[in-house]
């Protein structure tokens, strides 16, 4: 009996197959007890626990799918492993009223809100904060245990100064603390999920030479108010060898005034950068994109409307899921077709189309900005249109 009737390999439906298939060549119905009935549903039994451990040898194999140990290996393989814990994180201003250049390292400062929870600066064996005389710079601050308690320390409470023979180094408290969990991302597919979606940044801050996704890492860590950056690469407009042009994304919420010079003084002074690389600007990116929206066409014919929004609003899920920060337009785009391409078992999504909304106004893949803006947005929408034959 052929096996190309059968659509659906749940172990359900495969012996459901089988039976209609007897019925259709015998012209008599499986009775229970009988010899066929059995041998049916052993068929179905095996052929379903074969389908169901070679989808989930399928599923182990990618970073989007792979579950526990699985994801843990892939993640290793990048160089990132899970954090079983995380402490709390705060930023401070850091306001240099001297007359010469100070270093924060992380045994430079302790600061504690009153209450027992000590915080120092995020760096460290080696790392170090260089501050000018007389500017200020904001730097991250990590509390010393990964007790809950440690959150929710509103912005404000901690500040500290530093009184030194020919002045003085004001620190105050920018944010509220948050982040600490003492069990953050445990074998759960809660916790799984939440480990994935942190694995691209973490393997960006992955130091290698020359690496573009050195660059974004850095100016992302530079300072909680860079939403996104992205570097320059070849083929991009304005791209010259040798140079790295980097355009940063500014939360909305943050300093009016954001100082890019003081951001690629910063990185020019990084010890750890690739040292033949010249850093030729840092530039705030343009406003970015209020939402990107996806126009998804089916065909009716083999699909339905509520199965086309369940890819459609699945796809866009995960972009908002998978990525932390802001992705580029290019990047969210490729992302998008990929993740309907793995749900679309049934070939019936005929196209997609990519729109960009700014300061009220859609715009089409044709009118998108020049290539240097690559910033996209956090907000992803979608229509589900029924494809009319032509």
């Amino acid at each position: 009996m052929a096996l190309e009737f059968i659509s659906d390999m749940s172990t359900k439906a495969l012996f459901n197959s089988i039976k209609s298939q007897y019925k259709k060549e015998t012209g008599e119905d499986l009775e229970i007890g009988s010899n066929e009935f059995a041998i049916a549903s052993a068929v179905a039994y095996v052929f379903g626990g074969m389908v169901n451990r070679f989808n989930d040898m399928a599923a182990n194999r990618y970073i989007d799918t792979a579950r526990g140990e699985y994801l843990d290996a892939l993640a290793h393989n990048l160089g990132v492993d899970r954090p079983h814990e995380t402490r709390a994180t705060c930023t401070f201003l850091v306001s240099n009223q001297t007359p010469s250049e100070i270093i924060i390292e992380h045994d430079t400062v302790v600061i504690d809100d009153g209450n027992g929870h000590e915080f120092r600066p995020r760096y460290g064996a080696g790392e170090f904060r260089r501050i000018p005389a007389g500017e200020i710079r904001s730097t991250l601050f990590i509390s010393a245990t990964s007790d809950e308690s440690n959150n929710g320390i509103k912005y404000g409470t901690m500040h500290k100064i530093q009184k030194r023979s020919d002045g003085q180094v004001v620190y105050y408290q920018a944010t509220t603390t948050e982040g600490a969990n003492s069990n953050a991302y445990p074998y759960t597919p809660e916790g799984d999920d939440a480990f994935r979606a942190i694995i691209p940044d973490m393997a960006a801050r992955i130091r290698s030479a020359g690496s573009q996704a050195y660059y974004n890492a850095w100016c992302r860590q530079y300072s909680p108010y860079i939403l996104d950056a992205y570097c320059l690469v070849d083929g991009d407009e304005g791209f010259v060898p040798g140079e790295v042009r980097i355009f940063v994304s500014i939360d909305g919420d943050g300093p009016a005034g954001f100082d890019a010079i003081s951001c690629k003084r910063a990185l020019e002074e990084e010890e750890d950068r690739p040292i033949n690389d010249f850093i030729a600007s840092v530039e705030i990116c343009e406003e970015q994109f209020d939402v990107v929206k996806y126009s998804l066409y089916y065909d009716p014919m083999k699909m339905g409307y509520a199965l086309a929004d369940e890819i459609a609003r699945n796809a866009c899920d995960r972009l908002r899921a998978y990525y932390m920060q802001n992705i580029g337009l290019d990047v969210s785009i490729q992302r998008f077709n990929e993740l309907v391409a793995a749900k679309d078992t049934n070939k019936g999504i005929v196209s997609v189309e990519q729109f960009a909304q700014e300061n009220g106004q859609l715009m089409g893949n044709a009118v998108f900005p020049v290539p240097c803006n690559k910033i996209a947005s956090r907000r992803f929408e979608y229509e589900v249109i029924a494809k009319a034959d032509e």
